[in-house]
């Protein structure tokens, strides 16, 4: 037998393709592997939920249910005798109580007490106390500090509601001076500027928003109405559900608890970095001169009345957190609009609080204020007092010269 008519002894080397080429998957397994994957994201999805939750529990109430938002005559008020309970996600349960004018004063609207200096408060959400119990904001604290100071029996009554910009306290000027005040503080924010002509906030409402938290249905309010289509829509339904879930605002909450984080997410937003540039662009400066106009309009009142106004800037947690580090970017100066506050009221002969200068004492001041929400805590509120008595009592408002000299708010904050 000849040795070429033999079988061979092993198979031929496999082609290179047939050597490299991976085994076909069962098809069971193109249906099982997609759908593990998707468990378990949606397991870890469902999982972070739950502890953020947990940690930043929510109810479903809000205080814009003790609000009127759509009556352009008088622009957003409270509803007298109202009283609601709400908890954002940084904050404790917190009880919005209004008395019969529609005030959260902590008193019934009314005479001033015989012997009594009133000063009546004007604003929006931080004067009021947006977030902290009544007695904690700096509306109840300020009373007993400056009659401390002054030896006189003060009492400040808080007219403030949030949502109130300049324009709608212009138009409701009229229930401030009612009130008989010896003085108007009116506490002012950026958001004053931001929203200097707001009258009306409508917020859809409807069965599918029951249960659901203050900032979904503030979103839904701002959609824009037309045709979008269903995948655009549906992918910014989405995009909507995952900044309101829990384990954004935990993710959020917990990245902005730095001041540096905090501040580079505020310098490439917009909204709040165009009032602290050096330079005010067109839309910040436009804004400012429709507050001029509102100031002059408010300040006329209260000449008539014989009635003087004190206005003073709260920082918003970005401000505060620059002035205390005493840096900030090329471009920017926390104190700018401060300045231009003051140029405003000072030029229709009102009175101008300087607090901005006072957060260079305080140290890190961005940790007084809720980390993503931005309004203060009661910490927060605590500084403000001191800051604004510190001013009162400096010989800027008439009859409040302090006698006890003034306090380092950084020292009470501790």
């Amino acid at each position: 037998m000849r040795t070429e008519d033999a079988a061979p002894l092993i198979d031929p080397v496999p082609k290179s393709n047939d050597r490299n080429r991976e085994p076909a998957l069962p098809r069971k397994d193109l249906i099982l592997l997609p759908l593990i994957g998707i468990l378990t994201i949606w397991t870890i999805t469902a999982t972070s939920e739950f502890i953020a939750r947990r940690a930043f529990p929510k109810t479903a109430v809000t205080s814009l249910n003790c609000l009127v938002l759509n009556d352009p005559m008088t622009g957003v008020r409270a509803i007298p005798n109202s009283v609601c309970k709400a908890k954002a996600f940084e904050s404790d349960l917190i009880e919005y109580r209004f008395n019969s004018c529609g005030h959260r004063a902590g008193m019934e609207c009314g005479p001033k007490p015989q012997g009594t200096y009133r000063i009546v408060l004007i604003g929006s959400s931080f004067a009021e106390g947006l977030l902290v119990p009544r007695e904690e904001t700096f509306a109840a604290l300020l009373p007993a500090e400056l009659s401390s100071r002054t030896g006189r029996k003060i009492e400040l009554y808080n007219a403030a509601v949030q949502l109130n910009s300049p324009h709608s306290i212009d138009v409701q000027f009229k229930n401030a001076l009612a009130l008989q005040p010896d003085m108007i503080l009116w506490a002012i924010t950026y958001w004053d500027f931001n929203n200097v002509d707001l009258m009306t906030f409508e917020p859809e409402r409807n069965p599918e928003d029951e249960g659901k938290s203050t900032w979904q249905i503030v979103s839904a309010g701002y959609r824009k109405g037309g045709s979008t289509g269903a995948f655009v829509a549906g992918v910014r339904d989405v995009i909507i559900s995952i900044h309101a879930s829990a384990t954004y605002f935990l993710l959020q909450h917990f990245l902005y608890e730095s001041q540096s984080q905090y501040l580079k997410s505020v310098f490439l937003k917009g909204d709040e970095a165009r009032y602290l540039r050096s330079e005010p662009k067109a839309a910040a400066l436009s804004s400012l001169h429709k507050f001029s106009s509102y100031d002059e309009d408010i300040e006329t009142k209260a000449k008539s009345a014989g009635v003087p106004i004190v206005v003073t800037m709260i920082p918003q947690r970005a401000q505060a957190a620059m002035i205390s580090m005493n840096e900030w970017p090329e471009g920017f100066d926390p104190y700018k609009i401060g300045d231009e506050v003051r140029t405003v009221v000072e030029n229709h002969g009102g009175r101008y609080v300087d607090i901005l200068h006072g957060f260079r004492n305080v140290d890190d001041a961005g940790k007084y204020y809720f980390p993503n929400d931005g309004h203060p805590d009661a910490r927060g509120h605590k500084i403000i007092s001191e800051l604004i008595a510190n001013g009162l009592t400096d010989g800027s408002a008439p009859g409040l010269s302090g006698t006890a000299p003034a306090r380092s708010a950084s020292a009470q904050a501790r």
